[in-house]
């Protein structure tokens, strides 16, 4: 109740602004509907979100934009070995961003953003969600410099995906009916970035730093990040990209590090009916014996490498081709296929398996879009996993 009346005090404030500026709003909502066989077990699976949304400019260079996201989620069993779930409603709020921009000169200008606004790393495998907080970006003619910092604690745990030690594992696992076991455990982080373009010819480069504090109860766990990156094409045709992450620690008196990398090579061929290819590499170092000093790479955000399987970003190695094309008008198809590996095993690196997956979809009108994609994972002998096929249509509709 208290969440419906915050929301309609606030687009009661809004409406204030509508003598001076124009409000802008709207509701996209989209339907997932998949199927999902796991050995013998077969479940079919749903999902309806709804994101509604306001804009409105707050001055010459400034606006507001709040959203409110609701989503219906359900699991359904179609055997006998197969479990229902459903979750009838969440809801919680979506970006609720202040963000303006100022002009310093000809070749300079500062943009800012304050609220519940997303974050990400250059390469996104570090951090990469919405949380509360506030980050700039100078542009200062061929440099790029951004910071910013934010909180974790008021994130849905679900939607922060936060598992950096075992007090976040618990937290995520805890489905009883505080209120507090809702949430991401308390986090605070800060980053700083530079990026400079074409320092030389056709390649840009940079470095991201960024770092953590646990302020909640429990063991405390702080981890910082190093991550510089290169990219750049060789013509008009070929790309490429590579970045490396290094990671440090403290947990209680213990300090520790990680490392992590990937890279990507891709050809874009426009004219031949939008045909692109790219292989890349993603790979995370993981805890060989448990006493070294290093230890498995864990993000303060939970990334996945694997589009079917469950396989994330922490002691593991993902080699991956992908494919796309656009055949026909507002027709679009695309394919995956990686093979995945636990670099932390010991002796050679243990085969976790392999998956490959097809998505088509298509832009009916403007505001409509359909998509039907399928895939299966085969697991390799390092894995308990089930061999998975996947099956889903979903619609979307922008109002």
């Amino acid at each position: 109740m208290k969440r419906r009346v915050v929301w309609l005090m606030l687009i009661v404030t809004l409406a204030g602004f509508s003598g001076a500026y124009a409000i802008d709003f709207g509701a996209d909502v989209s339907d997932v509907t998949s199927i999902v066989t796991q050995d013998t077990a077969v479940t079919l699976s749903q999902e309806n979100d709804v994101l509604a949304w306001l804009s409105t400019p707050t001055g010459d260079s400034s606006s507001l934009y709040v959203s409110l996201w609701y989503r219906f989620s359900g699991d359904f069993a179609l055997s006998a070995d197969a479990t229902t779930e459903v979750v009838p409603y969440a809801i919680t709020a979506g970006r609720l961003e202040w963000e303006g921009f100022l002009a310093l000169s000809e070749n300079s200008g500062l943009a800012w953003s304050v609220g519940r606004v997303p974050f990400a790393d250059a390469a996104k495998r570090v951090v990469d969600g919405t949380f509360d907080g506030a980050r700039a970006v100078l542009n200062y003619g061929s440099i790029i410099a951004s910071a910013g910092a934010g909180y974790t604690g008021l994130t849905f745990k679900e939607d922060a995906l936060i598992l950096l030690d075992a007090d976040d594992e618990e937290r995520w696992a805890d489905d009883g009916g505080d209120a507090a076991a809702m949430f991401a455990r308390k986090h605070l982080f800060a980053f700083a970035g530079v990026r400079a373009i074409e320092p030389l010819p056709m390649l840009d480069a940079g470095v991201d730093l960024w770092a953590q504090f646990d302020i909640d109860e429990g063991v405390a766990t702080h981890t910082q990040y190093l991550e510089p990156y290169v990219e750049g094409r060789l013509n008009s045709t070929v790309g490429w990209r590579w970045f490396g992450i290094v990671e440090l620690g403290q947990e209680d008196a213990t300090v520790f590090y990680s490392l992590a990398s990937g890279g990507r090579v891709g050809v874009s061929l426009p004219d031949t009916m939008g045909l692109s290819l790219a292989a890349s590499l993603s790979w995370a170092s993981g805890d060989h014996d448990g006493d070294a000093a290093m230890r498995a790479f864990e993000p303060m955000t939970n990334s996945p490498i694997a589009i079917i399987g469950s396989t994330a970003f922490s002691d593991a190695l993902a080699l991956s081709l992908d494919g796309a094309l656009a055949p026909l008008p507002g027709l679009s198809v695309s394919a995956n296929v990686s093979t995945l590996f636990q670099p932390g095993a010991e002796g050679a690196a243990a085969y976790l398996g392999s998956e490959g997956s097809v998505r088509a979809a298509y832009q009916l009108a403007e505001d409509v879009a359909l998509s039907v994609s399928g895939g299966a994972f085969v697991p390799g002998s390092a894995t308990e996993s089930a061999m998975t096929l996947l099956g889903s249509l979903s619609a979307r509709i922008n109002l």
